[in-house]
């Protein structure tokens, strides 16, 4: 486990298929960088730098984006967003279709959560 993840260099270009837990379902082409050098801090708070490769290099590049509020969609290029589209758009209808049924907070409740979030890691 590591904490802080942060990438502080990035070298070559891969593209491949990626999907994520957030969009179940959804499949798209993503560029992304082929290796990476991150740094992080492991439970014990020593900084720790990897360099990772291929399918490990994109891996963390995806999860150091949500970190960072960026979703793999945000990472596709027009004409995957293009193709995406209509699959964002059913996603989208069954999340609304989830909160009108009570399953899913409402958008007012979900803001309110993320900023008492903020507000606790300020």
């Amino acid at each position: 486990m590591y904490l802080n993840p942060r990438i502080v260099e990035k070298k070559g270009i891969q593209e491949d298929e990626e999907g994520c837990l957030s969009f179940p379902g959804l499949y798209q082409t993503v560029r992304r960088a082929k290796s990476v050098k991150i740094q992080a801090y492991d439970l014990k708070g020593q900084l720790v730098e990897k360099t990772l490769h291929d399918l490990e290099a994109r891996a963390w590049q995806h999860e150091i984006d949500h970190l960072n509020g960026i979703l793999f969609i945000d990472m596709m290029g027009p004409l995957a967003r293009l193709k995406a589209r209509s699959s964002v758009k059913t996603f989208e209808k069954a999340f609304r279709e989830a909160q009108a049924k009570g399953e899913i907070p409402a958008d007012v409740e979900l803001k309110h959560f993320l900023a008492a979030l903020e507000a606790a890691h300020k």
